[in-house]
């Protein structure tokens, strides 16, 4: 089994339990009893994902951005996030609060998105060395070698595309139902928190 595929186990067994815990917790066994102080569990599960999507604004507005096609935009945003890791390592510890599916690397995540904003702008080479920085940063995150199928694919490399596209498979990227389940949460997440 791929880390990818014990991080979306995971991610779907806390989704579930946080579901349940929300559902003990809102759903009245006595609806005298319902109090302010019942909603603090709730109100206290959300907060970690709103101090991540303070600091990693530009990251999400970056993938925002990236999933409406708004190419230049979301390489300035991704750029800007970057270069606020560069200048403050300790935002990639804030991983911690959230739940990658797919990395524990905001550098990775971030190079990943970057590169593939330069290939939507044409830019091959650098979208080729953004999403090599990518996987050295982990190299078993499946994205950027999925990426990197996308270039060569845009290249007409369709060979060597089939070959990074079966590096992601093997990663744990497939495109199955729960990676688009896992893409559109990201989705969300990145409009409510990235706007720009």
């Amino acid at each position: 089994m791929s880390r990818t595929a014990i991080y979306k186990l995971a991610y779907f067994v806390l989704v579930l339990g946080s579901a349940g815990l929300l559902a003990w917790f809102l759903v009245p066994r006595h609806p005298e009893v319902i109090t302010p102080w019942a909603i603090l569990p709730v109100a206290l599960m959300l907060l970690p994902g709103r101090v991540l999507a303070y600091f990693w604004r530009n990251l999400l507005c970056g993938l925002r951005l990236l999933r409406e096609r708004r190419f230049e935009e979301s390489k300035a945003h991704t750029e800007a996030f970057l270069r606020e890791l560069d200048q403050k390592p300790w935002l990639k510890n804030l991983i911690w609060l959230g739940f990658g599916t797919y990395s524990r690397s905001p550098t990775c995540f971030a190079l990943n998105n970057l590169g593939a904003a330069e290939i939507g702008l044409g830019e091959m080479t650098g979208a080729r060395e953004h999403l090599y920085a990518a996987m050295r940063a982990d190299e078993a995150c499946p994205l950027p070698y999925f990426n990197m199928g996308v270039l060569c694919t845009a290249l007409g490399e369709h060979e060597e595309a089939q070959t990074w596209y079966e590096k992601a498979a093997a990663f744990g990227y497939s495109r199955s139902v729960i990676d688009v389940i896992i893409g559109s949460s990201q989705t969300r997440l990145a409009r409510r928190a990235g706007g720009s």
